[in-house]
Order: structure tokens, then sequence, then C-alpha cells
């Protein structure tokens, strides 16, 4: 069955699907979660309420609220880069597809490519071996997508660089009518075992 997508998002036939992939990458690995959280109102008191370690995630997630407004979402078009300078190489882009579900890679952020194995950008989720489902990024991006809030995630780190013991995510929706979700702002941020957060 071919996929499709909502407006401004992608559209997908039968792609190659890779063979094999290491699971070593942050966000993009598929750990038990320590902690997962879901904000039911996105008001500011609720993202406060939600204790979010890292303050890039914590940027990423006032900001969100601020452009979203009176509305349940906001859309790509809100995004402005120049609002988020500070918070963009830690930004992740995902395209979402229906029918059926999937992701894809839009643009990922400098800080957080850094850490891959892989360049992911323009891949789909379910052509990556530790990322289809039912893996944990591939659940995480199927509640947000149905439940149309953010959610956030705390998972242990297993990547390049070994003075990071835990990432930290901010998965929000975006949608170009308002209703459905056709892409995913994800921001992602990492601890160290001898820095609280960097």
């Amino acid at each position: 069955m071919a996929k499709t997508s909502t407006p401004d998002g992608p559209s997908k036939t039968e792609p190659d699907r890779e063979k094999s992939e290491q699971a070593t990458e942050s966000f993009l690995i598929a750990k038990p979660g320590i902690a997962e959280t879901r904000i039911a109102n996105c008001t500011p008191t609720a993202a406060a309420a939600l204790a979010l370690r890292s303050k890039i995630n914590r940027q990423a997630l006032d900001y969100w609220i601020r452009i979203r407004g009176e509305r349940m979402m906001p859309s790509r078009a809100d995004l402005d880069p120049l609002d988020i300078r500070r918070i963009l190489p830690n930004v992740v882009l995902i395209d979402v597809a229906n029918d059926p579900l999937d992701f894809r890679y839009r643009l990922i952020g400098t800080k957080i490519a850094s850490q891959l194995n892989n360049d992911h950008t323009g891949k789909w989720m379910s052509e990556i071996p530790h990322q289809k489902p039912p893996s944990k990024i591939w659940s995480s991006c199927e509640t947000v997508v149905n439940e149309k809030i953010p959610m956030t995630t705390e998972v242990p780190y297993e990547g390049r660089n070994k003075d990071f013991s835990v990432s930290e995510d901010i998965v929000m929706p975006l949608s170009a009518d308002g209703a459905t979700v056709n892409m995913l702002f994800v921001v992602v941020d990492f601890f160290s075992r001898s820095v609280e957060n960097l």
C-alpha cells in the first residue's frame, strides 16, 4: 500500500530497506526509558510542572507553547530559525506520513548528527531496523501524533561520546491544518556523567 501524508508532508512508495544499522544513537536509539511524561494541557504552568532537566528542552517547549497561541498545535510555518538559534543544533524535524503511518527525518541538527553513526536525513523510520515498530522511538512519535500533545522521554545514552550517560527529548506536534499532525518538532539534549547539563 502506498504511503500518503497530510498537507506539506511526504509521500512514500516501496523504499529500499536497509539491512543493518547499529542502535547507538541517543534519541534515535530504542532503549527502555527512564522516564516518560505526556503533557496534557501545555500551558506554561504545565511546562514548569514537567520538570524537564534540560534548559534547552524547556526553552523549546516554552517556544512551542508561545507560537501555538490559542490553537491546538502550531504549524511548521510558525517555526522561525532566528527565534531558536540557540537550540537549532539540538533540533530534529520529522515528517509524518499516514496510510500507513511512518516518519521521515527531514532535518537533524548538528549536535544530534555528531552523535550518530549514520546519517538518517531523508530516511523513513520503518527503514531503520532499531527504530521501526515496536521500538520506543516509534511508540513515542505515534503517541504524539494520536494524542496531539507533546511528550518527553529520558533514556540511557549509547553513542559516540562516552562522557554522556543520559539523553532527554521533547517531541512536539506540528499541524498544517490545525487538526492533523503532519510534522514533529523534536529537541534532544544530553547529560554528562561529570557535568549535569551540556
